[in-house]
């Protein structure tokens, strides 16, 4: 389940990319995406962590 959360993350970093490409600096905005993709990620795996290690 949190792989389907991190796909629909990575997915709205590169529409948000593709779209701000043109007023953003690329390396500002793909340091922006990584920090993100990396927020949501320690986010996704605290919430799973309970659901994945109760086996």
């Amino acid at each position: 389940m949190a792989g389907l959360y991190l796909v629909a993350a990575w997915l709205i970093v590169r529409k948000m990319r593709s779209s701000a490409r043109s007023f953003v600096d690329p390396h500002t905005l793909s340091e922006i995406s990584h920090r993100l993709v990396h927020f949501l990620a320690k986010g996704f795996e605290s919430i799973t962590a309970g659901s994945f290690y109760n086996y």
